[in-house]
């Protein structure tokens, strides 16, 4: 079967898709407040993790690029949100889903590189990114497998 064209508009996601949307987004407001890592004995909340590592970039001698790469989930996930609820293009969307699996990769990096300790508010955020993004992600790495 061949992969279906981009609609464009994507009026009525799969409702299962919608759940986990609502569901990730729950899970990601809530790691904000909650202890994300450890760090040489002291725990950080998730809000303070996102204010570090995206305003890391006012300070070039000082900023660790893996540590911005990982800020920069919030900010994909943020721009896939809005698309999402806007029923922006589907293509459009499908752009924005694996820098969200980069960035989670290059967040691990980091913290093995930085011997940080992930802690819950971590997990609840990484679970919320995959799955605001998962369904369609899901859907976009089939596609691109049916095309070959």
């Amino acid at each position: 079967m061949p992969a279906q064209p981009d609609r464009g508009i994507d009026a009525d996601p799969p409702r299962a898709s919608t759940v986990l949307f609502i569901l990730g987004s729950a899970l990601m407001l809530v790691s904000f407040f909650l202890p994300a890592v450890r760090v040489s004995g002291s725990e950080l909340r998730g809000w303070v993790c996102a204010q570090v590592t995206l305003f890391s970039i006012v300070e070039p001698a000082e900023m660790d690029p893996l540590a911005f790469g990982s800020g920069l989930l919030n900010v994909f996930v943020l721009l896939y949100f809005g698309a999402r609820l806007t029923g922006s293009a589907l293509r459009a969307r499908r752009c924005l889903l694996y820098p969200v699996a980069i960035c989670l990769v290059i967040t691990w990096v980091f913290f093995r590189n930085e011997k940080m300790q992930p802690l819950i508010g971590h997990y609840l955020w990484a679970a919320g990114a995959l799955l605001i993004t998962g369904w369609e992600g899901v859907d976009a790495t089939r596609a691109i497998f049916r095309r070959r």
